[in-house]
């Protein structure tokens, strides 16, 4: 008998196909309509007391200079800190669509811990400079302390590639990534960080 997350994941899948159909015949044009499946699917996969799905939020750019991280220290600077404790630029940031942490179980403000990095496309026009946004994500998160199992995923709608945190593409069957609507795939890729960052 199926469970709920089976039924779930089914209906996601579904969800998932039909927009990739859609987005390679244009018949579709929004890029939020993936947000909702997507947001489904990463909750059912990163559940739990100690992690959080951050849909559009922000990765400000890091201070370079050393403090002890308190909000007090920068207020005068124009500088502040970050739920991942690092001293960060008040006006410079970045927005992918999806940020996921692990976060403290004491409901310290200031401890999360990145471990994933979501970008969505409606499909492949433009993959280069897309290629570029999320490497700039990863640069950035890079100088958060992330997780060794961090990865940046970028999906372009019916294919959805794989990146380590120092912004290489993780290797996939001949290069072409891999599906974004199917259990072998995104799904797949999904649980494979959840598995190596231990909250799974």
């Amino acid at each position: 008998m199926a469970t709920l997350d089976d039924i779930c994941f089914q209906w996601i899948f579904r969800r998932l196909k039909l927009l990739g159909e859609k987005m390679d015949k244009r018949e579709h044009g929004y890029e939020s309509s993936w947000y909702g499946p997507l947001n489904k699917m990463t909750n059912l996969i990163f559940h739990g007391p100690v992690l959080m799905v951050k849909p559009q939020s922000t990765i400000r750019e890091t201070v370079e200079h050393a403090g002890s991280g308190s909000e007090d220290e920068f207020n005068d600077e124009g500088t502040s800190v970050d739920s991942m404790g690092a001293p960060v630029i008040r006006g410079g940031f970045l927005q992918p669509d999806f940020l996921i942490a692990i976060v403290p179980e004491d409901g310290n403000l200031y401890g999360d811990e990145l471990v994933c990095c979501i970008e969505v496309k409606k499909d492949r026009e433009g993959k280069r400079c897309t290629e570029v946004q999320m490497r700039k994500y990863l640069e950035w998160l890079s100088k958060k302390k992330p997780h060794d199992a961090t990865r940046g995923i970028l999906i372009l709608g019916s294919i959805t590639y794989v990146y380590n945190i120092q912004g290489k593409r993780m290797p996939s069957k001949k290069g072409e990534g891999v599906s974004t609507s199917d259990s072998d795939g995104l799904r797949k890729e999904l649980e494979k960080i959840a598995k190596n960052v231990g909250v799974n």
